[in-house]
């Protein structure tokens, strides 16, 4: 998921755009907990019939496989919080990582940024979605789609290009943080 906010920092004259960057999530924390509840519990009582029956080696073997499902879901939720922001003001292009907490941030110089979406030659790969500047890159937006990637690529270069006295101009106006939509594809 792609977020864009535009605002004006320091009455009106310096514009900062910024790009949320999410995973795509479709299950909340709460849901996640239902479902893990709902899997415990059909195993348990499967395991607990087993040894009614007299195969009590289930029962051990249940809730190993049961904590190592559970790890494996906690592990993906984690991984689903994760975000981005890269943040575009007047001087220089920020971007920071982390899921609860500022994990790591970057610099670069706004002026001689650019942006390189980079393609796997025999298409095994997801593309790479590059900030560069002088010699430098940052790879963003790691946990989107290629389709997306795109997008955002496309939607940094047109903001990268425009100045940004006039764009401040432009959204004084504007308050509302606005999503970049993907077209999906018609089967």
């Amino acid at each position: 998921m792609i977020l864009r906010e535009d605002r004006c920092v320091d009455s009106g004259a310096d514009l900062q755009t910024a790009y949320w960057l999410q995973p795509n999530c479709s299950m909340s924390w709460r849901g996640l907990q239902f479902v893990m509840g709902l899997l415990w519990a059909v195993s348990a009582v499967v395991a607990y019939w087993a040894w009614e029956l007299g195969a009590w080696m289930v029962m051990p073997f249940s809730g190993l496989e049961m904590l190592l499902v559970t790890a494996a879901f906690y592990y993906c939720a984690v991984r689903a919080r994760t975000c981005e922001e890269v943040a575009l003001d007047a001087q220089q292009i920020r971007v920071r990582r982390g899921a609860r907490e500022l994990k790591s941030e970057a610099f670069l110089p706004r002026h001689w940024a650019q942006v390189e979406l980079r393609k796997d030659p025999r298409r095994w790969y997801p593309t790479r979605l590059l900030l560069r500047s002088h010699g430098r890159a940052i790879e963003i937006a790691r946990n989107l789609m290629d389709e997306e990637r795109a997008l955002l690529a496309r939607d940094l270069r047109h903001t990268l290009a425009q100045d940004p006295a006039t764009l401040a101009e432009q959204v004084q106006d504007q308050t509302q943080p606005r999503m970049i939509a993907v077209a999906k594809p018609v089967i």
